[in-house]
């Protein structure tokens, strides 16, 4: 059919029904603090803090372990502060137990606010699609460097507050530019692409995996001591180098260089630290000829000034 016809063809459309256009789903939405605009539904009732019993984990100064509780009460929904050390505030008032209406802005510690709303199934979808776009590198689905700094942060507060061990494995993907100039620009990203698949299915679902610049990518694992980080890091540099590329016919090879750092170990206590080991580490994987995974030392590697 042209602009010009007269007929208009009649398809067969899958319209949304009123029960999904509803507004009643509730729900919490990140105004400020960690992951800006990621969408909490509310199925059940939930607890929100920072400690591991928390069904809503929280990152950030003045959190409590159980900060406050979400209740799906037959009155409606209720926000009640679970005892918090620096309190629970609803509107910019500090509350005990308050039923909550659309538009309620809730404010935990000094950098987290969350917006109680109720939405209906496409807003939740979109909502939810929005947020993930925000969070994630559109090439290869890793997470943003944004969201990584954020994250690293947290992280890192957590490792000292917990005295456990945080490994950050910095990648870079030997020779690049050369694949890039002999395959072309669009044979490069597909390379990224199955690179950063091959990652991630490789790591566990906690573990933090993100592009951080160019073909340099991060994973941040917890709970690393001893050699777990090291053996981490060579089974994926081996899982790269097995990978089997044919763009278009052509069959492309691929290894990466990786350094390892991991805290408390050397002295690291803070996030820049951590990564200046982390790159001084991968500098010397590249010197030593490619394809390697160093770790950071401090008997060899030149200290990095503490932040």
């Amino acid at each position: 059919m042209t602009d010009e016809d007269d007929t208009t063809v009649i398809p067969e459309v899958a319209y949304l029904s009123a029960q999904q256009l509803q507004r009643t789903r509730p729900c919490l939405i990140t105004l400020m603090g960690f992951e800006i605009g990621k969408l909490y539904p509310l199925r059940s009732s939930l607890i929100i803090g920072r400690g591991a019993a928390a069904d809503l984990r929280l990152q950030g100064s003045g959190i409590s372990r159980e900060h406050c509780r979400i209740l799906l009460k037959a009155e409606g929904v209720i926000l009640e502060d679970r005892n918090s050390s620096n309190g629970t505030y609803l509107n910019g008032r500090r509350i005990w137990r308050e039923v909550l209406t659309d538009g309620d802005k809730i404010q935990i510690g000094s950098s987290t606010v969350l917006r109680f709303t109720y939405c209906d199934e496409l807003e939740e979808r979109v909502a939810r699609l929005l947020g993930d776009l925000a969070l994630r590198d559109s090439l290869t689905n890793a997470y943003s460097k944004r969201y990584f700094m954020d994250r690293l942060d947290s992280e890192v507060h957590f490792s000292l507050r917990q005295q456990s061990c945080l490994s950050l494995l910095l990648f870079d993907l030997d020779n690049f530019k050369q694949i890039n100039d002999r395959y072309g620009h669009l044979a490069g990203d597909w390379v990224l692409a199955r690179f950063a698949e091959r990652v991630q299915i490789n790591i566990r679902n906690e573990d933090i995996f993100a592009r951080y610049g160019g073909e340099e990518f991060v994973v941040l694992t917890r709970d690393t001591a001893g050699d777990l980080g090291l053996s981490l890091a060579n089974r994926l540099r081996q899982q790269v180098e097995n990978l089997i590329l044919n763009y278009e016919g052509r069959l492309i090879s691929l290894t990466t260089s990786i350094g390892l750092a991991t805290m408390p170990l050397g002295g690291i206590t803070s996030a820049s630290h951590l990564i200046a080991a982390a790159d001084q580490a991968l500098y010397s994987a590249k010197a030593m000829g490619r394809n390697c995974v160093m770790v950071f030392n401090p008997e060899f590697h030149e200290m990095p000034v503490q932040a």
